[in-house]
């Protein structure tokens, strides 16, 4: 027994001084085999610069629908979206678009005068303004469509109103009108709450609402839902707590819209922001990678007769002049006011923001920014 003790520990001790060897030969460097680990600095990139070009095109075919209050205290706002038509028509006359802006009202009540319950209005036979009339006719038309008096039912039920439009009267009274392959925008503009949920029975309910109109066209651009209305009970609008078209602006919030106070007077800044917006033109445009922002450089390029035109445009706050702002969220330059018309091509040049991790890339900023 002692024997085989013995001879354990011996086997131990052999194995610890050979073991003991090996380090001491790594250390003095007599032990060759490394593990070789690659450097941990990114290669040179062989041009960091990216250019992308995006053409301001347009749905060729657009459907616009007014859903308009009728009530007693819609005077001056009917008035007011008459007068400042052109600017809206603006971005259509001679696009090539083609075109339908249609009119109907709030009042659906079929106990009270004798109400739309979502019909067009119908001027001298003409249910909606299309490319067929000039810009003096059209104006004149619309203004006589929304000039739609304010003897209507004070309970507005706007939703109901044009779901009766687009949907129950598509294919009688409106027939025409709504096109399957066309971009929708609607517009309802109301200076009271809406009352659809009101009716007996019920027509559509909120939530239906909003499904059915989403799934009235594939592409999310291709529908809209604006809302003039009474934003807020407090604040500047100076709006009743019952006036706030809450279930308007749920509806543009779920779809996609603009809300705006009813009560502002700059219905020539609504109309055009409408008109960018139903006519199809962007101001927004996205990058196919990350930039380091601070060397974006943006311009337009125009053809006209096989001249090309070259037009800079600055970045930076409204405030410092500038034309645009780059959007990190959504990885894209906006423009403020500035639109590009249709065909033109925005040029946005900037450097990739991975060459900021290139030890041999060395970004002059204010060289950049100068530009």
């Amino acid at each position: 027994m002692h024997n085989t003790v013995s001879k354990v520990f011996a086997q131990v001790a052999a194995l610890g001084s050979v073991l003991s060897f090996a380090a001491c030969q790594s250390e003095i460097g007599l032990y060759d085999e490394y593990v070789n680990f690659p450097l941990s600095q990114p290669g040179e990139l062989e041009d960091p610069t990216v250019t992308d070009r995006v053409v301001q095109v347009t749905t060729p075919e657009v459907d616009v629908l007014f859903v308009v209050d009728n009530s007693c205290s819609m005077a001056d706002d009917q008035e007011s979206l008459g007068k400042e038509f052109p600017v809206f028509m603006d971005f259509f006359l001679g696009s090539g678009l083609d075109y339908h802006i249609g009119v109907t009202s709030t009042d659906v009540d079929a106990n009270y005068g004798n109400p739309l319950e979502g019909r067009l209005v119908n001027i001298g036979g003409v249910r909606w303004i299309d490319p067929t009339l000039n810009e003096k006719q059209a104006i004149q038309i619309f203004t006589s469509m929304v000039s739609l008096g304010t003897g209507g039912s004070g309970e507005e039920k706007g939703l109901a109103g044009a779901y009766m439009a687009l949907e129950l009267r598509r294919d009688g009274e409106n027939a025409g009108f709504y096109r399957e392959d066309a971009a929708l925008h609607t517009v309802a503009v109301s200076d009271e709450q809406d009352q659809s949920n009101q009716m007996r029975p019920e027509l559509i309910t909120l939530p239906e609402f909003i499904d059915w109109y989403d799934g009235l066209k594939d592409v999310i651009e291709d529908r809209t839902f604006s809302s003039v209305v009474c934003p807020a009970a407090s604040g500047p609008s100076g709006c009743l707590s019952f006036d706030v078209g809450s279930r308007y602006i749920t509806v543009t919030r779920e779809i996609g819209g603009i809300v705006w106070d009813i009560n502002e007077e700059r219905y020539a800044e609504l109309l055009e922001q409408l008109g960018v917006q139903a006519s199809g033109f962007k101001r927004e445009y996205f990058l196919t990678q990350a930039p380091i922002p601070e060397t974006l450089s943006v311009q337009i390029e125009r053809s006209v007769q096989g001249q090309t035109s070259v037009s800079p445009k600055r970045g930076g706050t409204e405030e410092e002049g500038g034309d645009y702002y780059y959007n990190e969220a959504r990885n894209s330059i906006v423009f403020y006011e500035f639109v590009p018309e249709s065909l033109d091509e925005v040029v946005i040049q900037y450097t990739l923001l991975s060459a900021a991790q290139d030890p041999n890339y060395d970004v002059d900023i204010t060289e950049e920014v100068a530009q």
